[in-house]
């Protein structure tokens, strides 16, 4: 008998692949004997080289979609139309990627659409509603037939030679326990301001509380380092922006006490390893983007009556509009 395959297709930033991760384990559950693989930007490979329910990562350049690179386009169209799949899910709203999944020459076409065109690529969907609900949920009703309970949780295969790299690095520098803070987001292309960050004076709030009695190491990625820098309030305050690798950041994660972030790529990855954590959110939504069972997360009456599916849906929002306004530093939940 033949086998069937199957192709999941998402680009995007790490965490909008991290949040398909579920849908990848429960499709396998579904589909033990079929060939499942992945088609992503090339950054993304790490998260998914070592998943054990995937068979295949298929990468492009992260840009193929942005920079009119047509040539390269029409390469990735042909090269997956080799592999002749029999069924593709569509992990991207916009209508562009509905079309590509149609000049793959895929037979069944599912996702959920949110315009009338990309309903005309698709053999099956899901409409994507405007309503507050968890990412995670739309990928999973595209597996129709889901009857128990589904494990919402991130995945991420943490290996143990990156687990030894962060206990070698302790070692060295005589960090027994420690907590990592994250102040980051809203600063992607497509986004004209920083504003899922706290603002400055709470963030050195918030540092000054928990340097107090813990070491704290500030992770984000490279373009954070400089900020960062701005914040070392004492010798208990270490900016690692960017010091690790993907991998190695994960296994920190891991081991912390306790993690406060705002909403970016490294707080979804702590949402895979660590159920100690704090989350700030605005202007996106934490019941969007959590199933709200592991976490606490800080989102006001104040700031919930203001938000807008504009942003999370399109980006757009009213950069006047205040935020965190009623987030009291000193009420949070402190390590001894």
């Amino acid at each position: 008998m033949k086998k069937e395959k199957i192709l999941i297709f998402r680009i995007g930033a790490l965490w909008d692949v991290l949040m398909t991760t579920p849908f990848i384990r429960e499709l396998r559950k579904q589909n033990k004997g079929a060939q499942i693989d992945y088609l992503t930007w090339k950054s993304n490979y790490v998260l998914l080289k070592d998943n054990e329910y995937l068979n295949n990562i298929l990468t492009m350049k992260n840009d193929l979609f942005f920079n009119y690179r047509f040539s390269e386009y029409f390469k990735l169209i042909f090269k997956i139309r080799k592999h002749k799949y029999d069924k593709i899910f569509v992990m991207d709203k916009h209508w562009i990627f509905a079309l590509s999944s149609f000049l793959f020459w895929i037979k069944k076409r599912i996702w959920s659409f949110r315009d009338k065109l990309s309903k005309f690529f698709l053999t099956d969907w899901v409409q994507y509603w405007k309503q507050i609900k968890y990412e995670v949920d739309y990928y999973l009703e595209l597996l129709w037939n889901i009857k128990d309970w589904v494990d919402k949780k991130l995945y991420f295969n943490l290996q143990k030679e990156d687990k030894k790299k962060i206990f070698k690095y302790l070692k060295e520098n005589n960090i027994k326990d420690y907590v990592v803070v994250i102040n980051d987001g809203g600063n992607n292309w497509f986004e004209v301001w920083w504003g899922r960050m706290l603002q400055d004076n709470k963030f050195k709030q918030l540092l000054e509380n928990l340097s107090k009695t813990n070491k704290v190491f500030l992770l984000a990625w490279l373009n954070m380092k400089d900020y960062y820098d701005k914040f070392i309030l004492n010798e208990n305050i270490i900016n690692v922006a960017w010091k690790f690798k993907i991998p190695e950041s994960f296994a920190l994660l891991k081991y912390a006490k306790k993690v406060y972030s705002t909403d970016c790529g490294p707080m979804h990855m702590a949402s895979c390893v660590n159920n100690n954590v704090i989350w700030f959110f605005w202007p996106t939504h934490p019941k969007r983007k959590f199933s709200c069972i592991w976490w606490k997360y800080s989102f006001s009456k104040e700031d919930e009556e203001q938000y807008s599916f504009d942003y999370e849906d399109w980006w757009k929002i009213s950069v006047w509009k205040k935020f965190f306004r009623d987030l009291d530093i000193n009420n949070l939940e402190w390590d001894e």
